[in-house]
């Protein structure tokens, strides 16, 4: 009688023992269950690193607002967008050596980069920039600072119209050759 009521009283007990700890799910949810505070750990670390980035980015399009604001200019969706770090994809004069997917152009909130490393050999081809301005779709850019390649440019001011969808920056020249589409680099 004792051997046919032992696995029943062995089941009973297990469930008592599962009751007790808080488990009652099936083995495999036990294996899970075990691995839970790592995973709650690894989330909340996880959380924590978006709430930073996301206080960063806050924190970086209030100072473009604030440097806009003392422009007399409004920070807009189009120049928010526009900052960060863009390779040349497509150009109607790409250079030689070719820039497309090597010239890297670079956007602050207040200035501008663009330089050109030699792809073979990574020497700078060129390298200059300056302040911008953007009214509506317009960018106005000036250039402040060169290398001894491009220094003749220093004072010379180019606007073009512009537009930025998703990762994509388009860049028509007016009045100059630089018609350029540029993808966000990640």
């Amino acid at each position: 009688m004792i051997s046919r009521c032992l696995p029943a009283v062995v089941v009973l007990l297990f469930g008592l023992v599962l009751l007790n700890v808080g488990w009652t799910q099936e083995p495999t949810a036990i294996v899970k269950q075990k691995d839970q505070p790592d995973l709650d750990r690894r989330v909340a670390e996880l959380e924590a690193q978006i709430g930073k980035l996301t206080k960063e980015v806050q924190g970086l399009r209030s100072r473009l607002e604030l440097v806009a604001e003392k422009q007399g200019a409004k920070a807009t969706k189009l120049s928010t967008d526009l900052i960060g770090t863009w390779t040349l994809a497509e150009a109607a004069t790409p250079g030689t050596p070719s820039g497309v997917g090597s010239r890297l152009k670079f956007f602050t909130g207040t200035h501008w980069m663009i330089t050109q490393p030699d792809p073979k050999t990574g020497e700078v081809v060129f390298h200059h920039g300056g302040r911008y301005t953007i009214a509506g779709d317009t960018l106005a850019t000036s250039i402040d600072f060169a290398n001894g390649s491009t220094a003749s440019l220093i004072g010379n001011k180019h606007d073009f119209k512009i537009a930025v969808d998703g990762d994509t920056f388009k860049q028509t020249g007016i009045n100059n050759p630089y018609t350029e589409t540029w993808k966000r680099v990640k």
